[in-house]
């Protein structure tokens, strides 16, 4: 009889260590730095959803690039998640950015002489056209 109270008590145990590291209900949390861009809410991943669409932030004389899995931003994230790639623990996704510039052309009787790019507000000097 010992022997089966033993044998009883090590399933249930063995049931319970079972369905304890099979939970899938645990939430993963998505959280954004927006490197200067606007604010983003943590998202909190939902397992039965298809997808995940990230958010896009905005930053003043930038251009929005995409969501980077790393501060060095060399891993671009895929945009939205599909199911199969969705996180499997708390991760923080940083914001990439190009700054927005402008070219100017220089002509001279409809023939184009150069041209210089500028960063937002620059400003032109004489040493900006070409001799």
């Amino acid at each position: 009889m010992r022997k089966k109270t033993l044998l009883f008590i090590g399933l249930i145990a063995m049931l319970f260590v079972m369905l304890v590291s099979c939970n899938t209900d645990q939430a993963v949390k998505i959280s954004f730095d927006s490197q200067g861009g606007t604010r983003c809410k943590t998202i909190t991943v939902d397992a039965s959803a298809e997808s995940i669409d990230l958010p896009t932030p905005t930053r003043d004389r930038y251009v929005f690039t995409g969501w980077y899995s790393d501060a060095e931003l060399s891993t671009q994230v895929v945009d939205p998640i599909p199911a199969a790639m969705f996180p499997t623990e708390d991760v923080t996704y940083y914001a990439g950015w190009r700054e927005v510039t402008y070219t100017v052309f220089f002509f001279v009787e409809d023939r184009k002489v150069g041209e210089k790019v500028f960063s937002y507000g620059g400003r032109l000097t004489a040493d900006d056209y070409p001799s």
